[in-house]
């Protein structure tokens, strides 16, 4: 689907415009930016015929997945980002592809993005005035699009807290299978944390290059907001290490908690192991089936037996006291 949209005094969209129309709002003097969702081999062409794009910008544009980059062509500036959409659970998938061609901006996306549709609602409605530039409205979306990482951050930080409660309260109550859950729990968000990061990395680094006036695509005016839009980024990137820091560290001392508790439990077993030895000695030694015992008809033999087990486990249950064993 095409989504055209004009900046002029009075924003208009125009849905599914064929290529002669396009045409037309090109040769105009009006900024315009044309979204295409998951766009048909058809509507491709009109990246190729009317655009003028390379044939390698759009087959990035159709790849699966593509990490962020930027490119200077002679007539284009194209960006690929990758963007947070809150529908889709925090995880970083939505590929948005930016063209800067002139006056006019171009996105193309395999999946329907929410920010670009709220983005098109505030246009239309008029509170999106004062762009200037094609640079400029790219700025706007892009400005958006980093913004809805806070609120994810935000829940990322509330689940690391709850895990560490998690962790202290484990501590009192033991259990295999709420240790289990646990370590799932932390490599998750480990993993979250790895893939975020390795995806806002290379884009904080394109917005430190449009922030330096490198492309002439980009206007004067835009380069400061770019900047602002890589500090943003700059703190985001600090934020998931910090969690990630936060993470390991908890992981560590669960891990290490868990390992002090089993070595408790194997000490008790080999010290009620070690008391049953000498006993098992005994019992073994008057159990054997020979015919002359010398102390086989003992009168208090039995009652003899019993109390010298009992001093063998006092003495060693004293013994381990005074060692501090026990």
């Amino acid at each position: 689907m095409i989504t055209l949209c004009t900046l002029g005094a009075k924003p208009r969209a125009f849905k599914n415009p064929n290529s002669t129309d396009v045409k037309k709002f090109l040769a105009s003097k009006e900024i315009t930016w044309t979204d295409f969702t998951s766009p048909t081999k058809e509507e491709a062409k009109v990246l190729a015929d009317v655009f003028k794009l390379h044939r390698l910008s759009i087959e990035d544009c159709f790849d699966e997945v593509h990490y962020p980059k930027i490119e200077q062509f002679t007539n284009y500036l194209f960006v690929i980002l990758h963007t947070l959409e809150a529908d889709n659970k925090y995880q970083p998938t939505t590929e948005v592809d930016f063209f800067i061609v002139g006056k006019h901006l171009v996105t193309v996306h395999q999946k329907s993005s929410r920010v670009l549709e709220i983005a098109q609602q505030h246009l239309l409605s008029g509170a999106m005035q004062g762009i200037e530039s094609a640079s400029m409205l790219f700025q706007v979306l892009a400005s958006r699009y980093v913004d809805e990482y806070f609120p994810m951050l935000d829940e990322l930080d509330n689940a690391i807290d709850a895990m560490e409660d998690s962790v202290f309260k484990w501590n009192r109550r033991g259990g295999e299978m709420e240790s289990t859950k646990l370590i799932n729990q932390f490599l998750i968000s480990k993993k979250k944390i790895t893939t975020l990061r390795r995806l806002l990395t290379p884009q904080r680094d394109i917005f430190s290059r449009l922030s330096r006036n490198e492309f002439s695509q980009i206007s004067a005016g835009a380069s400061v907001y770019f900047r602002d839009i890589y500090d943003r980024l700059f703190r985001i990137t600090e934020m998931l290490d910090s969690f990630r820091d936060v993470l390991s560290s908890t992981l560590e001392a669960h891990l290490s908690v868990v390992s002090n508790r089993l070595n408790e439990i194997m000490k008790v077993l080999t010290i009620v192991t070690v008391i049953i030895l000498p006993l098992t000695v005994v019992t073994g030694i008057y159990g054997m089936n020979f015919r002359y015992l010398p102390e086989i008809y003992f009168h208090w033999g039995y009652p003899w037996a019993l109390s010298l087990m009992v001093v063998i486990v006092i003495a060693m249950g004293w013994y381990f006291k005074r060692r501090r064993w026990l």
